[in-house]
């Protein structure tokens, strides 16, 4: 009962800040349509395409991490669970999101149920440092163009924000050289780690999936690469999306810079899926590229286009879902249990489900 209400509590507040938002920018609103600013459809259409394939592309990376296993998984498979994964995050986001109920689901068809969830967290930190090697190939190939713009103050934020980037980037590949060096000795850590409060789960349940893929490195690099090119698809998503605002929005470079950034951030959920958030944040991001006032709220508008896009999408997984909804319904009850007299929460089916926290984060 507490957790229904957590959940309904971080629902209010997501559309309470959404709300706030637009009417805060209710008046930069209206002066765009005064100024002959319309909403136009066909953006939305091409973003829902962009946002479709580029979805399709995080379930083939996922296929691909499962078989390396030598897990029993087909294509189908990952394509039908993914969908079910899609509409639980975006609809009923909580402590079980999407991902938990792939895990659930993708573990039941297993017979080494650790493994197969252990994919789901090994996909999650690659499609985050995939967008975040996008952002920072798009900053080498946008250098110059980021220093056209200005602040009021004569600051250069897009190259403060590309910079910051590569440094992200680089620490990426510093941990991922020593992780590899040191994997062999941390099966003591992991054990050690699983006794700690949630963010010790994450941390020993990524370090089990790390030692699975150590010796499975072109599988790693070929996700890796599927990765940042299904971020491609949800940039230019964002980007369509962004022309459906009335105009002018920032130009697609500049989108290609400020986007990712906004996604790696919004992998910190605050709200469900980050209603209002998202709005709030991408509104100062596009503020970044120019003094134009309006740019605030166009920002905000255009999160907001792109996240209907991105709900549509995931009513797709509808399809699938209501032939499972039993099953998922009865491994949603188990993972809702109270915790047991050792403080330990029940998991579903039995089943080591994948921690809290990886379960909203990027594609």
């Amino acid at each position: 009962m507490k957790r229904i209400a957590w959940r309904a509590a971080k629902w209010l507040l997501g559309f309470a800040v959404l709300i706030l938002l637009l009417l805060v920018n209710w008046p930069k609103i209206q002066e765009m349509i005064a100024e002959g600013g319309r909403f136009a459809l066909w953006p939305m259409l091409v973003a829902a395409l962009c946002f479709f394939a580029g979805l399709l592309l995080t379930f083939v990376r996922w296929f691909l991490l499962v078989r390396a296993q030598e897990l029993p998984f087909t294509l189908i498979d990952a394509v039908r669970l993914g969908f079910i994964g899609q509409f639980f995050n975006a609809f009923l986001p909580g402590s079980v999101g999407g991902d938990l109920i792939k895990a659930g689901l993708l573990a039941r068809e297993q017979s080494r149920r650790t493994v197969a969830i252990s994919t789901i967290a090994v996909d999650r930190v690659l499609g985050l440092i995939g967008l975040l090697f996008l952002a920072g190939i798009a900053g080498l190939l946008f250098w110059d163009e980021t220093g056209v713009v200005t602040d009021a103050n004569g600051q250069k934020p897009l190259q403060w924000i590309v910079i910051f980037v590569w440094a992200a980037c680089l620490a990426s590949l510093v941990g991922g050289g020593l992780l590899f060096v040191v994997l062999p000795w941390t099966h003591r850590l992991s054990d050690r780690l699983e006794h700690l409060p949630w963010v010790g789960r994450i941390l020993a349940e990524l370090l089990r999936a790390a030692r699975m893929y150590r010796d499975k490195l072109a599988v790693v690099g070929l996700a890796f690469l599927l990765a940042m090119i299904g971020h491609i698809g949800f940039v230019m998503s964002f980007y369509f999306a962004s022309l459906a605002v009335p105009p002018p929005v920032p130009a697609l470079y500049e989108q290609w810079l400020i986007v990712p950034v906004g996604m790696v951030a919004e992998s910190v959920p605050l709200t469900p899926g980050n209603l209002g958030v998202g709005e709030f944040l991408f509104g100062k991001l596009y503020t970044l590229v120019g003094g134009d006032p309006m740019l605030e709220a166009r920002g905000a508008l255009a999160r907001l286009a792109e996240r209907t896009v991105a709900y549509a999408i995931a009513l797709l997984g509808l399809v699938f879902y209501l032939p499972l909804r039993s099953k998922v319904r009865r491994m949603m009850a188990e993972a809702e249990r109270e915790p047991e007299g050792n403080g330990a929460a029940v998991p579903a089916a039995s089943v080591n489900p994948l921690p809290r926290g990886l379960d909203e984060a990027v594609p």
